[in-house]
Order: C-alpha cells, then sequence, then structure tokens
C-alpha cells in the first residue's frame, strides 16, 4: 500500500507534470521539490505511450504535406482504413 504522502505526491506530479503539461520547474516548485528530477524519476510515469507518438507523427505529417504539396498522409490512412 502507497503512503499518503507518497500517493498525493504522485498524483500531484502526474496530473501536473504529465497529464496538464505543466512545465517541470513550475510544478515542482509548486509541489515543494528541491530538485525535479526527483519528481519525474519518482512520481510521474508515462501515459497513453504509444497513442501520443502516433498522433505527433500524424502532426508532422501532415505538416511535411503543407509544407512541401506533397502526398505523404492519405496512402496511410487509405491502408488504415483497408482501401489500399
Amino acid at each position: 500500500m502507497l503512503p499518503f504522502h507518497a500517493a498525493g505526491r504522485h498524483g500531484f506530479g502526474q496530473e501536473m507534470n504529465v497529464r496538464q503539461g505543466i512545465d517541470e520547474k513550475a510544478a515542482g516548485d509548486f509541489g515543494g521539490w528541491s530538485d525535479t528530477s526527483l519528481m519525474r524519476r519518482t512520481y510521474t510515469h508515462a501515459e497513453k505511450t504509444a497513442e501520443k507518438i502516433h498522433e505527433a507523427q500524424l502532426r508532422g505529417l501532415r505538416a511535411a504535406e503543407e509544407k512541401t504539396k506533397l502526398t505523404l498522409l492519405r496512402p496511410i490512412e487509405a491502408k488504415r482504413k483497408g482501401r489500399a
């Protein structure tokens, strides 16, 4: 069982730094960590990693399409929908 103090710090670190995207320094200062690397290593963890990476890749492809006027994404989307 997780002690209350650790559970509270874990919840705060995870919510602020990972879920809300508050920068590490601000979350660490407000949460009372003198060393933000301790907060990152101990009280936060990755969530929905594959989904976030996939979304970032799609954003990058869309941006590259706009910039280069090449068709990069549509063949991938068609394949995912079973049309290719």
